[in-house]
C-alpha cells in the first residue's frame, strides 16, 4: 500500500513528507510532487486554494481517488480539464498472485 510506495520513493533518495494543509495551507516551494491518496471527505475550502496556488506554480500533483467519494476538488478538476468517473480497475493478476482482483499490480 502506502507505506510500500514511501518506501520505494525514499529507496530511490526521495524526501517523503506527510503535508498538514488544515493546519498550515500553504504546499513547501521544494515540493516536487502532492500526492492526495485517498481523501473520504471533503477538502477545506484552504486545502484546496493551497491546492491551486501549487499547481499555478507546479505541476506535481497525484490524486488518487477512491470510487463513490467526494474529496470536494470538483471546481479544481474542472479548472484542468479533469472529468473523474466512479470506476474500479481490475486486473487478473492480482488475483493469480492471491490478491483481490481489484488491486492493481505495476511494475517497472
Amino acid at each position: 500500500g502506502l507505506v510500500d510506495a514511501v518506501n520505494l520513493l525514499e529507496a530511490e533518495n526521495y524526501r517523503v513528507e506527510a503535508l498538514d494543509l488544515a493546519q498550515d495551507a500553504i504546499v513547501p516551494s521544494d515540493a516536487d510532487v502532492v500526492i492526495i491518496a485517498g481523501a473520504e471527505t471533503p477538502l477545506f475550502d484552504a486545502e484546496v486554494d493551497a491546492l491551486q496556488d501549487y499547481f499555478t506554480r507546479r505541476s506535481g500533483l497525484l490524486v488518487l481517488l477512491e470510487p463513490e467519494t467526494e474529496p470536494g476538488l470538483e471546481d479544481l478538476f474542472e479548472n484542468w480539464g479533469i472529468e473523474p468517473v466512479d470506476r474500479f480497475i481490475i486486473d487478473p493478476a492480482g488475483d493469480a498472485v492471491g490478491l483481490d482482483p481489484t488491486t492493481t499490480l505495476v511494475q517497472s
